[in-house]
């Protein structure tokens, strides 16, 4: 088709994205201080959790209720390279669970630290643990490599 697309669902929005046509959400026109350009690239995993929050943030506060509060691990500044991110998505991991692997690891002192200053930290979220590997510096956490595996470590905690 010649016409621009408009959908209601947000993973066709998605799918349509992908083939470089021109796509909005119904979304996009009834919350414009939301919206995102028609043109826009389709988002990732963790982008996509972060618009949701956004968009239920929005709602609430046009409905005069109470947002959703902030919660300590939402907090932690991620330095992600590009290859990092396309790892995140290649394996499905949220930046969200990125830092509550993180956050977890803080608030329990519970990582392995190498020499050179590079920490390993794993957590059990749900199902699944994961395990990230980062330094700190500057404030925020360098990310260099993250897996996670369906399992539970047995014996102990992650």
């Amino acid at each position: 088709s010649e016409a621009d697309f408009l959908t209601y669902c947000a993973m066709c929005r998605e799918q349509l994205a992908r083939t470089g046509k021109p796509v909005l959400h119904i979304l996009d026109l009834l919350l414009p201080e939301l919206a995102h350009e028609a043109t826009e690239a389709p988002a990732g995993i963790s982008c996509r959790r972060m618009n949701r929050r956004k968009l239920k943030n929005t709602v609430l506060e046009r409905l005069h209720q109470p947002g959703m509060p902030r919660l300590a691990w939402e907090d932690i500044v991620l330095e992600l390279t590009p290859e990092v991110r396309a790892m995140l998505e290649e394996r499905r991991i949220l930046e969200d669970d990125v830092r509550q692997v993180i956050h977890q690891s803080r608030e329990h002192k519970r990582c392995f630290v190498h020499a050179d200053g590079r920490r390993i930290a794993a957590a059990e979220l749900g199902e699944v643990t994961f395990w990230v590997e980062y330094t700190e510096k500057d404030g925020a956490c360098v990310v260099q490599t993250v897996w996670s595996h369906r399992m539970r470590i047995m014996g102990g905690q992650s």
